[in-house]
């Protein structure tokens, strides 16, 4: 599957995911699934594990809306078969995403972003009483903001993970207070410990 290995939104359609388990998929952009374009694509209380793409080993969101919430990303991996290797659990574009009361846990990406990668330009992203420990990424092992875009973080946890080139984060955040962030180095917007 070249594109969603197990759900692909290709239209624009409003999709809502519930109480699912996308696991052991393949493709090249968007393992477990792919919301290229427009639509809003939601995602709650599922699990995502061991999918893996050249980009995007868990979710890719391009131009729409995606909201993951009160669901579990672990074991996904970017960087397989070609592609950029950018967000070991998710990678986004140029809208929206959302992630609320969700745990991303143990994903791997060969580029930026262990568990989320941000490569478009000027979306936002928020990152909201959740957790985000042992991803590992070549840099920002947990989040990376790669491109312009607002990046909030509220009550969450970002702690563990692994890169050479931020650990836990790389790139422009903003906190929203009550995080607690293991290791700043790489990132602007927050301070070691309780950010």
């Amino acid at each position: 599957m070249d594109v969603g290995g197990g759900i692909y939104n290709q239209n624009g359609a409003n999709v809502n995911v519930t109480d699912c388990t996308v696991s052991f998929n393949f493709a090249v952009l968007g393992g477990g699934i792919a919301n290229s374009s427009t639509g809003t694509f939601t995602i709650t209380n599922s699990t995502l594990n061991n999918n893996s793409a050249g980009t995007a080993g868990g979710c890719y969101n391009g131009s729409g809306v995606l909201n993951i919430i009160g669901s579990t990303l672990n074991n996904n991996v970017a960087g397989t078969g070609g592609g950029s290797g950018n967000g070991g659990a998710i990678n986004t574009g140029w809208n929206a995403l959302n992630v609320i009361n969700s745990t991303l846990h143990g994903n791997s990406a060969n580029g930026g972003g262990g568990a989320i990668y941000n490569g478009g330009t000027n979306p936002t992203i928020n990152v909201t009483n959740s957790t985000i420990t042992d991803n590992s990424a070549v840099r920002g092992g947990g989040l990376n903001n790669n491109n312009p875009g607002l990046f909030n973080v509220l009550n969450s946890i970002v702690a563990n993970n692994i890169s050479l080139n931020g650990p836990d984060l790389s790139g422009s955040f903003v906190s929203l207070g009550h995080n607690l962030i293991s290791r700043n180095e790489g990132a602007s917007g927050f301070t070691a410990g309780h950010g």
